[in-house]
């Protein structure tokens, strides 16, 4: 009787155990992804809707590929323009672009390629999802910063 009853209050102790812990990750999932995201993770797998997913996937391609791309584009046209710059005797940047077409030519389509990219940005839907909203503003400012260089 004596081991029977260590035996139950180890498995009382164990279960109390696994339900503190069970609800203690439940009321983070919860908090964290509210509890129609926690239904839709369980159910759905994602925690998010299909349309915000959707954004969400676009302005990470974006991200992930795009900006890179032109960032390298970008830094190409700077390091041209910096060793006409240096080569140059006594030349405003106007006249270096006058002199090297090439570079003229290349800024102009990095700066095309640039507001092509933020367009795209603009034109993800954020579906009223704060994220999505505060994602597309950070790469926004970084197009811009890219622009403005």
């Amino acid at each position: 009787t004596r081991l029977r009853a260590m035996r139950s209050s180890l498995a009382i102790a164990a279960g109390s155990a696994t339900a503190a812990i069970a609800s203690y990750y439940l009321s983070r999932a919860i908090s964290k992804y509210g509890a129609k995201g926690f239904v839709r993770l369980i159910w759905e797998g994602d925690h998010l809707e299909p349309n915000v997913r959707e954004a969400w996937d676009a302005l990470d391609g974006l991200e992930a590929s795009a900006v890179p791309r032109e960032e390298k584009r970008l830094e190409k046209v700077e390091i041209a323009f910096e060793t006409a710059r240096l080569n140059s005797v006594d030349g405003s940047d106007d006249q270096i672009l006058e002199q090297y077409p090439q570079i003229k030519k290349d800024l102009s389509m990095v700066s095309y390629r640039l507001d092509k990219v933020a367009a795209e940005v603009d034109s993800v839907q954020s579906h009223g999802n704060a994220e999505v909203k505060r994602r597309k503003k950070q790469l926004s400012r970084t197009l811009v910063g890219m622009m403005e260089r």
